[in-house]
């Protein structure tokens, strides 16, 4: 645009943003005013990067103001027009009604004032709409990472306050980000839960740094689940602490598979009881216990009587269904706080820490009557079945376990060559 001074051009600055005419009742721009096309449709400018000159009528000054910034738009920067001069207290009055600035008419140096201050504005806008754009483009680049990440992803501020999110914790929850954003756990998990995550955070922000713990929760679909979070302190150059960052690893299959590998690792493959490996791992443990506050542990071996004339007659099968029949039974009767083992073959070990050789004896003696009461149904008959017993108590702590099961051992042969189906206790 070139603005007419005392026939002197005066060009705008190269780059400089459009320059436009708006008059609420049509008027065209005045002869002194070059190059100003008027302000229609056809310019609105959606980053609102442009100059509009508005005439306003003296009569009507509230009333074309406020029409002009409803054409062109909150963006534009609006310089007034006026006819004639007014108080100071009227133009600080249409400032505050909308317009960016004010001029007459007829004070021409006064409307390139104003115009080189609008552009300087203008430029200062551009520059900070397009860092706006580029940080806004860096947002959404990162959101869309964290959004293809199948761990959710969450930070908040000190105060708990969720700043951010990706899809997949939006999936979790069961919200979505405009919900997640501005609320607290306290709005996205049961109550229950969200008091002690609060508490968890809390100590996190008080004592900087990362934590890394595992804990049991539900998703949105009410599924159970383990969780291991992750999650660090954000702090600023100053060492203050600005929020959280945090991550959710679904390890539920991991732990399924950590049990199964642990259970494989413990048990007999066909009784399920523990193994040999394991009892003596738990026996020795259970056995100081004991021995710590001076009470009393008992050990005995058992064996199925005439098991190999059931391999014998009815096939290995059978017996298999026969081992874990009584391996069932053994398991119910010896109670909670004891431990069997299949020590192997037809043969199983059981520590009982805290019993007398008396009440031990009365708690697998019992366990033998039963036993020998019923038959046990496999596939081709009900086959009676009798158990003989050895037991020895374990009251001297420089014995080892080992050296007390030899002991039962032998008197479990004793039990045997005694007639079988009954218990004999070691000397």
């Amino acid at each position: 645009m070139i603005l007419k001074q005392n026939d002197r051009a005066a060009p705008a600055p190269e780059g400089a943003p459009d320059v436009f005419w708006y008059a609420v009742n049509g008027t065209p721009a005045p002869s002194d005013f070059q190059d100003v096309a008027a302000f229609d449709d056809a310019h609105r400018l959606a980053d609102g990067l442009a100059i509009v000159l508005a005439p306003l009528a003296a009569s009507r000054i509230g009333e074309d103001l406020r029409a002009a910034r409803a054409a062109v738009g909150e963006e534009v920067y609006l310089i007034a027009v006026l006819e004639s001069a007014l108080s100071p207290a009227w133009l600080e009055r249409i400032i505050e009604m909308g317009a960016d600035d004010v001029v007459f008419q007829s004070d021409q140096p006064a409307i390139l004032l104003s115009l080189a201050r609008a552009h300087r504005v203008v430029d200062r806008r551009t520059r900070a709409m397009d860092s706006l754009t580029d940080l806004m483009e860096q947002r959404n680049y990162l959101q869309y990472c964290i959004d293809n990440i199948p761990a959710p992803i969450f930070f908040k501020n000190a105060d708990g306050t969720y700043l951010g999110c990706n899809r997949a914790f939006e999936t979790i929850t069961g919200l979505s980000s405009e919900q997640i954003i501005g609320s607290t756990v306290h709005d996205v998990a049961p109550q229950l839960l969200a008091l002690k995550y609060d508490e968890v955070d809390r100590s996190l922000i008080a004592s900087g740094g990362v934590q890394i713990y595992e804990a049991h929760c539900s998703f949105s679909d009410g599924t159970p689940r383990i969780v291991s979070y992750q999650k660090a302190v954000m702090a600023d150059r100053q060492g203050r602490p600005l929020g959280i960052a945090g991550t959710m690893l679904d390890i539920t299959e991991r732990k399924a598979l950590e049990a199964k590998l642990i259970r494989a690792a413990e048990r007999d493959p066909l009784t399920d009881c523990y193994n040999r490996r394991k009892f003596f791992e738990m026996a020795l443990a259970l056995s100081a216990e004991a021995h710590a506050v001076g009470r009393p542990v008992t050990v005995a071996v058992i064996d199925i009587d005439h098991f190999k004339s059931v391999n014998d007659r009815f096939g290995h099968h059978v017996g298999d269904q026969v081992l874990c029949r009584v391996a069932r039974h053994l398991e119910r009767q010896i109670g909670d706080g004891n431990v069997m083992a299949r020590a192997g073959g037809e043969e199983f070990f059981v520590i009982l820490p805290g019993h007398t050789i008396a009440s031990a004896g009365d708690i697998l003696d019992a366990a033998r009557q039963n036993i020998a009461a019923y038959d046990i149904a496999c596939e081709y008959a009900s086959i009676p079945v009798t158990i003989s017993l050895g037991l020895a108590v374990h009251d001297d702590p420089s014995e080892t376990i080992w050296d007390v099961l030899k002991r039962a051992d032998k008197a479990l042969y004793s039990a045997k060559n005694a007639g079988r189906n009954r218990i004999v206790i070691a000397a």
